[in-house]
């Protein structure tokens, strides 16, 4: 995801370099520590203002990678619920037309639903 915001200028190589640096560090939440846990971004969102702090990476760059970031999960999250529901469909537990019915009706909801 950062080697993104390096190509398109959003931030310079060393940056990167320095947020990797940043986040293996933490004792909290690094990867001497096992790496970050799903969900809980608390001790990421530490170590990324710490750097804003210090100078290194400026607050529309930590903004950016956040987006960066909830954009990638968001994704991620997309992605395995159609594997599932593809799943269903090849194991015949439900059909082609059902699945098509249920994703048109999530995307309703969803779409009519204000974000809080």
């Amino acid at each position: 995801m950062m080697d993104g915001l390096v190509a398109s200028g959003t931030l310079t190589q060393a940056q990167e370099d320095s947020i990797q640096s940043a986040l293996a560090a933490d004792p909290q939440n690094g990867s001497a520590n096992g790496g970050y846990k799903k969900g809980d971004n608390s001790g990421f969102k530490t170590v990324m203002d710490g750097l804003v702090t210090a100078g290194t990476i400026t607050q529309a760059q930590e903004d950016a990678i956040q987006s960066g970031l909830k954009s990638g999960q968001q994704n991620e999250i997309q992605g395995a619920y159609k594997t599932a529901m593809d799943g269903l469909v090849t194991a015949g537990t439900i059909t082609q037309a059902q699945e098509d019915a249920i994703e048109s009706a999530i995307i309703t909801t969803t779409s009519t639903v204000a974000p809080n």
